[in-house]
């Protein structure tokens, strides 16, 4: 495999230069290093912010299936509320009497706090949705963060990278002058 490096070769190299070629080697090692350390914070933020987007939608997908669980208990409980009320209706109207006084006051009553218990659950499921959002904004700005807290340390690893090889070469040239 390494047929033309005879033994003539090996022993006719200055030893001057192989602790140079090294250092060269060791330079381009140093900044490889470094850019490669760069790109993977660059990956890993990215990586971040996928998952923080994809947090953020369930967050509102869950939201939004509370808001429609409360609509839809909403809608029961109105229904529910509507068919007592006609019952109530239909058994004075049995009873031969005609709706007035305590009953009309009654089913009054029972108008009101059923209006009453319909802008709650509309109030309730505009503070769900709400909330899902405002809880998905805290987790993309979780995210972005995260993103560029990686990206610095891909920053800082890449000029690390960088010093190391301005090092590195500078003592080789240090010693190759010498």
């Amino acid at each position: 495999m390494f047929e033309f490096l005879t033994l003539d070769i090996i022993e006719n190299i200055n030893s001057a230069w192989l602790p140079a070629v090294l250092g060269i080697a060791s330079m381009g090692m140093s900044y490889k290093s470094g850019k490669q350390a760069r790109r993977a914070r660059r990956r890993e933020a990215a990586a971040r912010m996928a998952m923080a987007r994809y947090n953020a939608q369930i967050s509102r997908e869950n939201a939004k299936a509370a808001a429609e669980l409360i609509e839809y208990e909403t809608e029961q409980r109105t229904m529910t509320q509507r068919d007592a009320q006609v019952e109530q209706q239909a058994n004075v109207a049995a009873r031969g009497f005609r709706i007035g006084g305590s009953d009309q006051t009654s089913l009054l009553e029972q108008a009101a706090a059923m209006q009453l218990d319909q802008i709650n659950a509309m109030r309730n499921r505009d503070l769900t949705l709400l909330a899902g959002e405002k809880d998905a904004e805290r987790i993309i700005k979780e995210g972005e963060l995260g993103a560029e807290i990686s990206k610095a340390k891909g920053k800082a690893e890449y000029r690390q990278g960088i010093g190391q090889a301005l090092q590195t070469g500078v003592q080789t040239a240090s010693a190759y002058l010498d």
